[in-house]
């Protein structure tokens, strides 16, 4: 389904998380978009409240789903079944949980024979240039310089490595010769997020790093991959083709 009107309408998923709030108002200061429907799990305490004129919901069962964009800020056994949903309704679906086993994204790839599916862990511009930099790093450097990667999470942060260390590491096997490339996860206090990546060679080395202040830098990719998303055909894409490059 492709989006004629100018306001694309969107259904929040995982409205009262902290990814949530922050795309929420993300969302709400761009004026092409509508949040027509916040959802959380039934039992959240935030359930019946109001968030920018919206009345957050425990179910979606009974919300006006039809021509709107998913967004899902869940977690993985929740994204699935969001997703699903999402193709029932013929709607697209931003899915930014982590933690997918290779049979649920499977699933998510399926369902992009039917919906636009975009499967993106992390929506900073800035962890999208992390990407390609390890990318040309991968490729500059080949087998001279080992290389290991670290990152830092809050402590509620459920998964480790995380999503982002993860793509790093399908990154570097890509286009350099390593393989079981160490990965070393800390999850303390509330730090935000942090990735960096150690190369060393004979006599030097380079570190590339990224660092998350606030949650507002994942946030404010939400409306590009949205946009993207209303007007793309059903298939499975990634937040770098939402930036256009």
């Amino acid at each position: 389904m492709q989006y004629k009107d100018t306001i694309i309408k969107v259904s929040l998923f995982g409205a009262s998380g902290r990814m949530g709030k922050e795309v929420a108002n993300a969302l709400q200061d761009e004026s092409d978009f509508q949040i027509r429907n916040l959802i959380e799990k039934k039992d959240h305490p935030s359930v019946g409240s109001i968030l920018f004129d919206v009345k957050i919901s425990g179910t979606p069962f009974d919300l006006p789903l039809a021509d709107t964009v998913f967004c899902d800020f869940t977690d993985n056994e929740a994204a699935v079944k969001n997703a699903a949903l999402a193709a029932e309704m013929e709607c697209p679906i931003l899915i930014s949980s982590t933690g997918f086993s290779r049979e649920k994204l499977d699933y998510l790839h399926n369902l992009g024979e039917k919906i636009p599916v975009m499967i993106a862990p992390n929506l900073s511009r800035g962890v999208d240039l992390l990407y390609r930099l390890t990318e040309l790093s991968a490729k500059a450097v080949g087998d001279d310089f080992e290389v290991e990667i670290m990152e830092a999470h809050h402590k509620w942060k459920m998964d480790a490595p995380s999503g982002t260390a993860r793509e790093l590491v399908r990154i570097l096997e890509k286009f350099g010769a390593y393989q079981k490339i160490p990965t070393h996860s800390l999850r303390m206090g509330d730090i935000v997020g942090e990735h960096r990546l150690i190369f060393g060679g004979e006599g030097e080395t380079i570190s590339i790093v990224h660092r998350a202040h606030s949650r507002r830098a994942f946030a404010k990719g939400a409306p590009a991959a949205l946009r993207f998303l209303a007007k793309a055909i059903p298939g499975v894409y990634n937040f770098r083709q939402a930036l256009g490059d």
